[in-house]
């Protein structure tokens, strides 16, 4: 089994038996900050001098909280549809907007967890497959772009990194493109670009690399790349200079 974020710890650095348990820790954090904001406010509205700001890096901490909330939750819930057929035939606790947005948001606040982002990342191609299975809407240019950005802002590399990129490459090749590739706004490809260059430049400090993974992620990415080339040559006018 993959090893998830622990559910026995947060980052207050308090240790909790469940993720229950860390919920009521979430809401007793919210109470407490606000307090401190109600208090505040009826300072100011007194005339009072306003307080030290004691409740700002209270109200960080509890974001921290709900962060890993988050993230234990997640990683729960999907784990559990790789061990319950009847759960992997239906809806997800994400769509995959959601779940790139999930991802996008914990890379930008550098809380990039290896088994929150393959998780989800495994469940948006999951959930894409499905839904593709039943005549549905493939994948959205924004929701892969997003995703490989987010995984290359966290410096996350893996199988399922590779796999994600796979999965991109193989959703352009599809119809040559004509169903995917001209849907990407040159900023979503640009992103991928950026991604792309900046997994690849971290491979000298993955002592997890083997070369069968390198060839696979090396076949994925210039394929993606061809796609992001032959789009800036019949686009170019659509881009802008720093894209």
């Amino acid at each position: 089994g993959r090893d998830g974020p622990s559910s026995s710890s947060s980052s207050s650095g308090r240790s909790f038996s469940s993720a229950d348990e860390m919920s009521l820790d979430v809401i007793s954090s919210s109470l407490e900050v606000r307090m401190r904001l109600f208090e505040e406010a009826r300072n100011r509205k007194n005339g009072l001098r306003a307080s030290d700001g004691g409740w700002i890096p209270e109200l960080s901490r509890l974001a921290g909280k709900v962060m890993d909330l988050v993230a234990i939750r997640t990683v729960d819930e999907y784990a559990a549809r790789t061990t319950n057929v009847a759960a992997t035939t239906g809806g997800a606790q994400f769509n995959p907007q959601e779940m790139a947005s999930v991802l996008w948001a914990f890379a930008k606040a550098k809380r990039g967890d290896g088994a929150l982002f393959d998780a989800v990342a495994e469940e948006l191609m999951r959930q894409t497959e499905f839904e593709l299975g039943r005549g549905g809407q493939g994948p959205k240019p924004q929701e892969l772009s997003n995703t490989i950005w987010a995984f290359a802002t966290a410096g996350i590399r893996g199988d399922t990194q590779v796999e994600l990129v796979k999965f991109m490459a193989d959703a352009l090749d599809e119809g040559r493109g004509q169903f995917f590739g001209f849907q990407f706004k040159p900023q979503e490809l640009s992103n991928t670009a950026w991604a792309l260059a900046t997994l690849h430049s971290r491979r000298n400090t993955d002592l997890t690399d083997t070369d069968a993974r390198r060839v696979r992620e090396d076949d994925g990415m210039v394929r993606v790349l061809r796609w992001v080339a032959k789009s800036l040559a019949e686009r170019v006018d659509s881009f802008k200079p720093q894209e």
